[in-house]
């Protein structure tokens, strides 16, 4: 208890140790008896209290609390978790044994790399501090009985009991409540389950929230500010819609920044199983993830605690080293695969695959994880490749949600907006635009020749490019984005727009889109 509580009006301290067990009057001179008891108690060892999770650094030494307030590293048993209420946390319990959470859960993720990088992430949340890296994500996206809740389970069941109750928090909930979840799980693993039942207003905000590891600032009663919730978390999601669908939902647009917070990993693993890709032995998938759910109800909570003795001992003892060690697991999965010259938002993302690799590599290396050498880190590279096809490539998100813009237009508006200009007879000139005639039109297109590589170019009015194709947009960073890339045909550095010939109407100053842009980035013409 903080001796502070000496001083406060009520009953705080009584409540507290009636609520552990010990018997208190329930009067006022009882209460003011038993603090003036303990007003009166002298001693000669000081502990610390913390109010959160995680790692804490005392008089040189890093220290790490669970909920429950079981620590571990060099002056543990001077770290006391100053909880809001006493007894230990049910959502951290421990049950079975590390060596039947082995068998059970953990070896029937070899060569399912959905499955292994959800695990391995789940020893990823204590390197946050120890690598100076920031709190962020992932999000496995796939339709339903595809086994994300299994993987998910997975993963929770590495600190606790993997169930609605304890570990797997569902992202239904506000985000003040989320809040305090953060700051319960700090340097853990923070699961949330269900997107789809998120409040689509609130969503992005949560995400913003969750990754810049502080909650909202607020006032006490006396109008001071009261001190923010404060975390670390390495947190997992799972839903049947990505994070910008359910943006969508309440009308907003997911930026950029959001999809490098929370990154969207297709679960379909391309083996027609779902997340699975090797049953090791099992009917089928659901089978499999059946026999996961139970397995990690009877098995869990002791992998993180044998993970937590030998990282806080190796912090404690040489950090450097294991610094070092884990930016050696770290380069070498950039080293194969992060492409070169992607873009700053992709490397982000690639960060934090690298670090989930790394946990697992290192979780391996303290015998915690069954797996074969290099299986954590192959698993991390494959996801990430997955997640890096999905996106679209290793530009920007900016360029690709601004690519895919101008696609969607062309698509919606091709033929309705955009003038034909077709010869009446071979070899004549194009048809005068009165002959065909547009509703509010956006533009032209022509057909031109070129043999199997034949398609249309859309010619599009300077006015429609920048108040509808680029609606949203920088229009002037669009047209660059799309003459490097082959796709705005005639276009210099200084004029984007080029003069052309409109039967009938003379010279007018477009923008020349090839067709090839519909055609994605394997597209030619320059496209790359």
């Amino acid at each position: 208890m903080p001796r502070r509580l000496i001083h406060r009006p009520g009953n705080e301290i009584a409540e507290e140790l009636e609520n552990a067990g010990l018997s208190c009057g329930p009067d006022g001179r009882a209460h003011d008896l038993l603090k003036r008891f303990l007003a009166g108690v002298r001693v000669s060892r000081l502990l610390r209290c913390v109010t959160r999770t995680g790692w804490h650094h005392s008089g040189g030494a890093a220290v790490f609390v669970l909920p429950g307030g079981e620590a571990f590293g060099r002056g543990s048993a001077n770290i006391i978790l100053q909880a809001e209420h006493a007894g230990a946390d049910a959502t951290y319990s421990l049950a079975g044994t590390l060596a039947g959470w082995q068998s059970s859960v953990a070896a029937l993720a070899v060569g399912n790399d959905r499955f292994v990088l959800f695990v391995s992430a789940a020893f990823a949340g204590p390197l946050l501090d120890v690598l100076a890296e920031p709190s962020g994500g992932i999000n496995l996206v796939g339709g339903s009985r595809t086994g994300k809740s299994a993987t998910a389970g997975a993963a929770a069941s590495v600190w606790g009991k993997p169930t609605s109750e304890a570990q797997l928090r569902q992202w239904r909930g506000t985000a003040n409540g989320l809040e305090g979840t953060a700051a319960d799980t700090s340097d853990t693993l923070l699961i949330l389950d269900e997107m789809g039942q998120a409040d689509a207003r609130e969503v992005g905000d949560v995400v913003y929230m969750l990754a810049n590891e502080a909650g909202k600032q607020r006032a006490s009663r006396t109008g001071a500010a009261r001190q923010r919730q404060t975390w670390r978390t390495l947190f997992l999601s799972t839903g049947e819609v990505t994070l910008a669908q359910k943006m969508g939902e309440a009308g907003k647009k997911a930026m950029a920044g959001l999809g490098v917070r929370l990154p969207d990993l297709p679960a379909d693993a391309g083996a027609g199983m779902g997340v699975f890709q090797a049953l090791h032995g099992r009917a089928g998938p659901a089978e499999l993830a059946e026999e996961l759910r139970d397995a990690g109800r009877a098995h869990h909570g002791t992998a993180a605690r044998a993970f937590l003795s030998r990282l806080a001992h190796d912090r404690g003892t040489n950090e450097a080293a294991l610094r070092a060690a884990l930016d050696a697991l770290r380069a070498r999965f950039l080293a194969e695969y992060l492409p070169a010259g992607a873009a700053g938002q992709v490397r982000s993302v690639a960060g934090r695959f690298s670090l989930i690799g790394a946990a697992g590599e290192l979780a391996r290396e303290y015998g915690v994880l069954p797996w074969p050498e290099g299986e954590a880190i192959r698993a991390a590279g494959a996801c990430f490749s997955a997640w890096l096809d999905d996106r679209g490539g290793a530009g920007t998100g900016e360029d690709a949600a601004a690519l895919a813009q101008v696609r969607a237009f062309l698509e919606a508006h091709g033929e309705s907006r955009f003038t034909p200009l077709i010869p009446l007879v071979v070899g004549a000139e194009p048809a005068a635009p009165e002959l065909a005639r547009t509703v509010n039109r956006a533009g032209f297109r022509r057909r031109m020749a070129g043999g199997a590589a034949e398609r249309w170019e859309y010619l599009v009015l300077p006015e429609a490019w920048k108040a509808e194709v680029c609606k949203g947009l920088d229009p002037k960073r669009t047209a660059k984005l799309l003459a490097d890339r082959g796709w705005l045909l005639r276009s210099t550095s200084r004029h984007r727009a080029a003069n052309e010939t409109i039967p009938g109407e003379g010279k007018r100053r477009v923008y020349v889109v090839s067709g090839a842009i519909l055609e994605g980035d394997g597209g030619d013409d320059g496209a790359n």
